[in-house]
């Protein structure tokens, strides 16, 4: 083989069903990408953990190298790159079937006695991963199955039938019956504060080892801290600040303004913080999930740098990683809310209503314009009627 020519492998076919995403968008049929990738990710006989295409996207796992050849020749050292040439497998398609109360526990069984290795999923009775496939069952009755024949799976697996309608029902369901299936280790990030006119916007990503870990989540009540009372949200948030590792960054307002001036609004801040947050908990090559609050890839680039597969899911909570950071996310706001309060000697409220209008015009009445700089999120419109109003 020679020094200067190219060198032709083939990579172990890809079994990762996983979102994938190249360029932006979900691949519909096979796709090929041309890339670039480091030493470390492109080796002879394996599948591909991540890649760069040449527009600088991360192609999640399920691209699998068919030719590449480096600079120098023969396998580059660590630190030099490889072109690369990529191919996606078929996409997958989603069949949902309601399962009566009687019969789940049979589907289940029917899976424990196959090929088949059993999953934590927020919600879910059971969930199972093998032959090609994602099925989870939801406490709602709703059996998803994922895969490139879902109707032919139903058939090999279980006695349900899929309804005429199969591909209407699909369409139908929502995003938040489909799991968020990205393996482990896997870090979450979510944020708490930033609707709320008074108090801290908080950051916080989560890292979990292994999937029994997802599943002790789970059975420990951790889920979308908007559905969790104050005094829930504070005594979970402890707990788990003892026994998960993670990472948190706090902006109260003084700090928050100032940041918020110079990114120009909200959402380049908020990608940041992401970025800061995941960049202490997430290793290169590792998933990380990120509650989607915006399409121009500003997430995307703040995380580029740390080599991550990169997942963007609106209601990403449902999954257990990303529901953890929002819970203690949510516990640093309200101990912020009341760090501030109790230092200023002021009642606070929660959001950005009448109350927090009220609020506001008492505390300008009281000490001044100047302590909203210090309490307040100034680029509200609350500002506006609060001073209006005295």
């Amino acid at each position: 083989m020679g020094k200067l020519g190219w060198i032709a492998t083939w990579a172990l076919v890809a079994v990762f069903w996983a979102l994938c995403w190249a360029s932006g968008a979900r691949a519909a049929d096979p796709a090929i990408a041309h890339g670039l990738a480091s030493a470390q990710e492109v080796k002879t006989g394996r599948v591909v953990a991540w890649i760069q295409d040449e527009d600088g996207n991360v192609l999640s796992e399920g691209w699998t190298v068919s030719v590449f050849r480096t600079e120098p020749p023969e396998r580059p050292p660590n630190g030099a790159t490889a072109r690369v040439r990529c191919a996606h497998p078929m996409a997958q398609e989603t069949l949902v079937v309601l399962v009566p109360p009687a019969r789940r526990a049979a589907l289940r069984a029917a899976f424990a006695a196959g090929p088949f290795e059993f999953r934590a999923v927020p919600h879910a009775e059971f969930s199972v991963k093998g032959d090609g496939a994602v099925v989870t069952l939801y406490t709602s009755g709703k059996l998803v199955v994922q895969a490139s024949d879902p109707r032919l799976f139903l058939g090999r697996w279980t006695d349900l039938e899929a309804p005429a309608n199969a591909g209407e029902a699909a369409a139908r369901s929502s995003d938040a019956d489909e799991p968020i299936d990205v393996g482990c280790p896997v870090s979450g990030s979510d944020e708490a504060g930033k609707g709320d006119y008074f108090g801290p916007l908080v950051v916080v990503a989560v890292r979990v080892e292994v999937a029994e870990r997802l599943g002790a989540l789970v059975e420990a009540g951790v889920t979308d801290s908007k559905a969790l009372s104050d005094s829930k949200a504070l005594r979970l948030g402890a707990l788990l600040r003892d026994n998960i590792e993670f990472a948190c960054e706090r902006l109260d307002p003084v700090e928050y303004n100032a940041e918020w001036s110079a990114a120009g609004s909200l959402n380049p801040l908020l990608a940041e913080l992401h970025g800061r947050v995941l960049a202490r908990v997430a290793r290169r090559g590792e998933a990380v999930v990120v509650d989607q609050f915006e399409r121009h890839g500003l997430v995307a680039r703040a995380v580029a740098p740390l080599g991550v597969r990169l997942t963007e899911v609106p209601r990403a909570e449902r999954h257990a990683a990303v529901a953890a950071a929002s819970v203690i996310a949510r516990q640093e706001f309200l101990l912020g809310m009341r760090e501030l309060a109790e230092h200023f000697e002021v009642e606070l409220h929660k959001g950005a209503g009448a109350p927090v209008d009220e609020a506001g015009v008492r505390i300008v009445r009281d000490h001044g314009p100047e302590l909203l700089e210090r309490l307040a999120k100034l680029h509200f419109k609350n500002t506006q009627k609060i001073l209006a109003r005295v």
